[in-house]
């Protein structure tokens, strides 16, 4: 029987040896973990107790959340730790990673300490990534509620390595040029968010302030306001269903998540239905609003429809709303995601553990709107905004299944 060698699918030039069967434990110097306990906080302390959620994207986070204690009360372990070590999440959440670059914490239980010798530390940190080791440790999770992934598994884990260490530090490197990739675009993308949140307040007029705080050149004119419900009705979403009625059919349904997370409907995110006459066809230039969700925050959400395609429905947990007034359709769908028209919205959540809203309560709110010209200008600016967001998403994307294709191909 043919024994196949054990050699990656995608190697640097030069490097034609085969690579060696072991176990963490084995390439590893130290492997343990935090303290099995509750440390005395102190909110002066120096100290940050670290658990698994602060480790992201390869750093130790410290955020508002996390405890402080005294320096007295880390262990020996906690000491030691040196420019060798990786930090990795055991508890709860698996697998989350971080290189140690000499801050001053403490480690919980939830947070294992993994010390380098003579293998790479930028490889064995891409290793630790690789489907093999996940699955490994998938599969070898003890604990019902909150799964914990144990130190004499990790040592038990096996692996396959490059026996040269430069071989393993070229692939260490390139993999960590891809993940500083991945990172700066988060970045971009965060940094993006970010103005697009402060323009959504500073761009819309309120009751309080009866032009924006940001305009373009060239408007100068007192912005309109009315009530929802004078400008256009509601409808209602599909009716008078059940499960064995939808996926299959001619017909199209707008579903609750494409209402929820698009200011501007997607044409994508639909799904088959038969076609019913009884319903409500959707036309462009509708706006839908979700009717309830698990938190008040997230209530009341709208997007905005601008096709022209038959036989389309609204999902039941949505109701619609058609104008009957002319207004430019891209301002309408971010001014209805604006902080002004969203905290209207969101003291009309009620309930306790699902939040609902009211209809009519909704259509009551007032809006305010310039001239037609002037919400063009802003419809554009938001949906070129959007647009630029989206394409950087896809760029991230992109670049994380390159790097998830690489841990495919370039490990045993």
């Amino acid at each position: 029987m043919k024994v196949e060698k054990l050699v990656p699918k995608i190697r640097f030039q030069g490097f034609t040896e085969e690579w060696e069967a072991k176990k963490l434990g084995e390439i590893l110097l130290k492997i343990g973990d935090g303290l099995h306990g509750t440390p005395i906080y102190n909110i002066n302390g120096n100290t940050a107790f670290v658990n698994g959620n602060n480790l992201i994207n390869g750093k130790i986070v410290i955020n508002k959340e996390t405890k402080m204690v005294d320096n007295f009360q880390q262990s020996k372990n906690d000491k030691s730790l040196n420019d060798n070590t990786i930090l990795m999440s055991i508890n709860g959440t698996i697998g989350n990673l971080a290189y140690y670059n000499n801050e001053n914490v403490m480690l919980s239980k939830s947070v294992a300490f993994l010390e380098t010798n003579k293998y790479s530390k930028l490889f064995i940190y891409q290793l630790l990534q690789s489907e093999q080791i996940i699955y490994y440790f998938i599969n070898n999770l003890t604990g019902t509620t909150i799964k914990n992934l144990g130190l004499k598994i990790i040592r038990k884990t096996p692996c396959k390595v490059p026996k040269e260490k430069m071989e393993q530090e070229n692939i260490g490197n390139l993999l960590k040029k891809i993940d500083q990739l991945i990172a700066l675009q988060q970045q971009k993308i965060a940094l993006l968010e970010l103005l697009k949140k402060a323009f959504l307040q500073k761009m819309f007029a309120s009751e309080n302030q009866k032009v924006p705080e940001i305009r373009f050149v060239g408007f100068n004119d007192e912005w309109e306001h009315e009530k929802l419900v004078n400008l256009g009705h509601a409808f209602s979403g599909l009716s008078g269903k059940s499960k064995k009625d939808f996926g299959h059919g001619k017909a199209k349904f707008v579903t609750y998540m494409n209402v929820f997370k698009n200011p501007l409907a997607s044409l994508l995110e639909v799904e088959p239905i038969e076609i019913d006459n009884k319903q409500h066809e959707i036309k462009y230039g509708d706006v839908f609003f979700t009717i309830s969700s698990e938190t008040p925050m997230e209530v009341g959400m709208s997007s905005v429809w601008k096709y022209n395609s038959p036989n389309v429905y609204l999902n039941s947990f949505c109701f619609g709303y058609r104008l009957d007034y002319n207004f430019d359709l891209n301002y309408l769908a971010f001014m209805l995601r604006s902080n002004d028209f969203r905290k209207k919205v969101i003291i009309l959540a009620q309930g306790i553990s699902r939040f609902n809203i009211s209809k009519n309560k909704l259509l009551n709110i007032e809006i305010f709107f310039p001239m037609l010209k002037e919400q063009q200008k802003i419809g554009v600016f938001f949906e070129e905004l959007d647009q630029l967001i989206s394409t950087n998403n896809h760029k991230l994307t992109n670049l994380k299944s390159l790097k998830k294709s690489l841990l495919q191909n370039m490990f045993i």
